[in-house]
């Protein structure tokens, strides 16, 4: 299998760390930020958050996810550990002069058949993740509008 690397960023101007932070540890929220064709269903909610498993259904494909480890208002790791994908993915936020940047970066070994059934190459995969990630960033900046500070 073939490794795939995502970056994508998106800054949250007038907020802080811990206003997004809050959005991207509360997993049962996640469906009401997302972009609609990603469903979430959490598995198993830790208090401390570590250990925590969502499942991630992507059209008729899901895979699981578990929390591997957490850094309040500076990052989430997720561990993907099913499914044709299994690696990792990073939520980063970091402080900029009262904004926040918030940097998404995944590590995927891709198993060829999702890619053939979903994408032309290895330059498309990236361009679709990077449209859905930016559909999920819209989505939360929306929540965070939404939401009294």
């Amino acid at each position: 299998m073939r490794r795939y690397t995502t970056e994508d960023v998106h800054l949250f101007e007038e907020r802080k760390p811990s206003e997004v932070f809050r959005h991207l540890t509360d997993l049962e929220s996640f469906n009401r930020w997302w972009p609609k064709e990603i469903r979430f269903r959490v598995l198993q909610l830790v208090p401390a958050l570590i250990g925590s498993k969502i499942e991630v259904r992507v059209g008729k494909r899901s895979f699981s996810a578990e929390i591997a480890a957490v850094e309040q208002d500076r990052f989430l790791e997720w561990a993907y550990r099913s499914g044709l994908s299994k690696g990792r993915g990073r939520w980063s936020l970091e402080e900029d002069e009262g904004d926040v940047r918030v940097k998404y970066t995944s590590d995927l070994p891709v198993h060829p058949s999702l890619i053939a059934e979903h994408f032309l190459n290895a330059k498309d995969f990236a361009a679709k993740h990077a449209k859905v990630l930016r559909r999920a960033f819209e989505g939360l900046q929306k929540r965070l509008e939404d939401q009294p500070r």
